[in-house]
């Protein structure tokens, strides 16, 4: 599909699943703009509530506000068919319990515009409990101005989906969203960071990320099926973070720290599937973590050693708790 893209038009992308009372939340913060054109693409993913009802309400009130549904496929897919069907020449993607600041797209879209090289633009997230008020202190590195992705996003996602704002042309570059259930958004941004991923900032809040007790990357140190889209999602980083590497230039900004906090994080990983009995994912995630140092740690040789002695399942407890 061919869209005319828009000049100026920020499309924002908002899955959602059986959330009537907080999308709206996210749509209003999005209507509260001062920023325009905008237009808000909500996915809904097989919803099974008053979610449905809520979104027809909702597109019918607002011109700027479309509604597309598919079958429950998590938030990559969804994100994926709102990407495709976006006119904006900048995107944001926001969760649909999570609410924007209303100058983002303004600071934003001008930090964009200014810095041309820039592929995203972030700002300061604050992370609260629903129903409670900010305080001012910004989550992790968004309170920090950093120039590129890499190195930094090999040890973690250090903002949420509701910080960046992205230029159209760097989405379209990297191709489709990851269809796993987790870890799908981190891996989405390494993407981009293996293209370089220059950034530009702002030195202000954003958005919000409201905490509470259904996000869907609960449990993901237990539930087999986050497992498995985790250990596909970090093998694809592994893969983005070389990718990076392949330039020359940019060799000396992924150093032996970087790549040891990888290497572990990972290697936790490993333990975590071979406890939920994932020998497939916990071999892959235990070779990943060697590769990564090119060379094995004290630790990852005496878990091989009692592997062979005790199995996959038994050896990841003996080694140490396994700790989410």
């Amino acid at each position: 599909m061919s869209l005319l893209v828009e000049p100026n038009l920020v499309t924002t992308i908002i899955p959602v699943f059986n959330r009537p009372d907080l999308v709206v939340d996210a749509v209003n913060s999005v209507l509260a703009q001062t920023h325009r054109p905008i237009e808000i693409l909500i996915v809904d993913d097989g919803s099974t509530d008053a979610t449905p009802s809520v979104l027809s309400e909702l597109s019918s009130r607002y011109p700027e506000v479309k509604v597309f549904t598919q079958n429950n496929s998590g938030p990559g897919v969804a994100r994926e068919l709102g990407r495709i069907n976006a006119r904006g020449a900048f995107i944001q993607y926001l969760d649909s319990d999570d609410v924007l600041l209303a100058t983002k797209f303004s600071s934003q879209v001008e930090a964009l515009i200014s810095d041309s090289e820039a592929h995203v633009c972030y700002g300061k997230t604050e992370v609260i409990d629903l129903g409670t008020e900010p305080s001012g202190k910004a989550f992790r590195l968004t309170g920090k101005k950093i120039d590129t992705m890499f190195p930094l996003f090999l040890k973690e996602r250090w903002w949420f989906t509701s910080t960046p704002l992205y230029r159209r042309e760097v989405t379209e570059k990297i191709g489709p969203w990851s269809s796993e259930c987790n870890e799908e958004d981190w891996e989405y941004d390494c993407r981009i960071a293996a293209e370089g991923g220059r950034l530009a900032y702002v030195d202000e809040f954003v958005s919000l990320h409201r905490r509470h007790q259904s996000h869907l990357s609960n449990d993901g140190t237990q539930d087999i099926n986050k497992l498995k889209a985790r250990a596909v999602s970090r093998a694809k980083i592994f893969r983005h973070a070389n990718r990076y590497l392949e330039n020359p230039s940019r060799t000396s900004n992924i150093d032996t720290q970087d790549w040891k906090f990888f290497s572990d994080y990972t290697f936790l990983l490993a333990r975590q599937c071979a406890v939920a009995g994932l020998t497939t994912e916990a071999r892959a995630m235990l070779s990943i973590s060697i590769d990564s140092l090119s060379k094995k740690t004290w630790q990852q040789r005496l878990f091989i050693k009692l592997v062979k002695v005790f199995g996959w399942k038994r050896a990841a407890g003996l080694v140490t708790k396994v700790r989410g």
